[in-house]
């Protein structure tokens, strides 16, 4: 039992790890806080722009007096969170277009009073072209489906007394590998896109909204990177050390001197017996 407790541990580990990244893929999907803090960017309106005074008198007339600057939109992997100051509504992103597309400020800003052509900012469209341009919830799917074959190969290795336990243990660190390659992919592919939204976020809407970066989904994946390492390095020194689950691969030991003189003394004693009986005879 005690030869098994590190491997119970690592397939906890990898039950959590599966548990964050499904989390943080549905980031944004649901009101709870647990899913509605999981968001890669958060846009408001910017108080500093010039049609700022614009947009807020039409926000305050479509809107019951609400304020423009208590109203901001969280964009996850798959969903957006609305917040207009009073609730928070989240969900995935193709259904609260439907739903609450009336509850999102939709302005119309005019090139001046002799002309009827305007300009619109559909936030739904940004937050979709962000979802499907900037980041891709694809690559999660991938990490799932790659730990809970690890998670099946971890529970096999647990049974000891099953065969092909050498090569499970061998497996076991290949998916890990693979995990670990995925899991850095998708961290650096999470920064690279928030860091490029961040500079370029402002400008690609004319100075009207201003972004912030949420932290917490990077926050998850640095966790399940870390819980990653500690299961390759339990791994590499099970076979290192040639624990195969009661299966030991090293070389045989040596017999230590004590047992070799109580062995030559056994001898000794059994020649002397039989030297003793002839001498009888």
């Amino acid at each position: 039992m005690i030869k098994r407790t590190p491997k119970l541990l690592c397939t906890l580990l990898t039950i959590v790890n599966i548990i964050m990244i499904f989390f943080v893929m549905n980031g944004a999907t649901h009101d709870s806080s647990g899913y509605s803090s999981l968001y890669l960017y958060e846009y408001q309106f910017n108080n500093q722009s010039d049609i700022s005074n614009l947009l807020a008198t039409q926000y305050s007339q479509q809107h019951d007096g609400k304020k423009l600057s208590d109203f901001s939109m969280k964009v996850g992997f798959m969903g957006v969170c609305v917040d207009s100051g009073d609730d928070l509504d989240c969900g995935y992103t193709s259904d609260m277009k439907t739903d609450y597309d009336d509850k999102v400020p939709s302005f119309s800003v005019t090139n001046n009073k002799n002309t009827t052509s305007s300009a619109t900012l559909e936030l739904f469209t940004l937050a979709e072209t962000l979802q499907n341009k900037a980041t891709k919830y694809q690559i999660f799917i991938v990490e799932i489906i790659t730990l809970l074959v690890l998670l099946v190969a971890q529970l096999y290795n647990m049974i000891s007394f099953l065969p092909f336990q050498i090569y499970i243990q061998w497996f076991i660190l290949f998916v890990l590998t693979v995990f670990f390659t995925i899991i850095c992919i998708s961290i650096s592919w999470v920064m690279i896109s928030c860091a490029n939204v961040m500079n370029l976020g402002s400008v690609m809407t004319m100075n009207i909204l201003s972004f912030a970066q949420g932290k917490k989904p990077q926050s998850v994946l640095w966790a399940a990177f870390a819980l990653c390492i500690l299961q390759v390095i339990f791994y590499i020194w099970t076979i290192i050390n040639g624990d195969f689950s009661g299966f030991n691969f090293n070389r045989t030991k040596k017999p230590s001197k004590d047992m070799e003189k109580d062995i030559s003394s056994i001898d000794h004693s059994i020649l002397s017996s039989i030297s003793t009986l002839r001498g009888t005879l």
